[in-house]
């Protein structure tokens, strides 16, 4: 499978979670080809390839938001959305105009 070439999902890195999923779906985008599969089976590869490669500790974080149901209780595009949601939050314009004012050019 390509997707286990990808290493496990840091949830340390907030800012890198996008890429990580970015890369995933490229991996499976190309297992996808590889196998022919029918859309159905397709959602389902998406799902146990990502519970799969996100390691044991984002696994742990991702079993925590599902609960009490499990994460593969639920289908890829809820459990994206969790770990987006909750791990990559949206920087606020206003904060970020804040830390643009306190700059100090030296």
């Amino acid at each position: 499978m390509a997707t286990r070439i990808i290493e496990p999902l840091d949830l340390d890195k907030p800012d890198t979670i996008s890429s990580w999923f970015e890369r995933f779906e490229c991996g499976l985008r190309m297992e996808g080809i590889q196998l022919k599969l029918t859309p159905e089976e397709k959602l389902e590869l998406q799902k146990v390839s990502f519970i799969a490669c996100i390691g044991q500790e984002s696994y742990e974080v991702l079993k925590s938001y599902c609960a009490p149901n499990l994460p593969h209780d639920k289908d890829y595009p809820v459990l994206k959305k969790l770990l987006l949601d909750n791990c990559s939050p949206v920087k606020s314009p206003m904060a970020e105009g804040y830390h643009f004012n306190e700059m100090k050019q030296h």
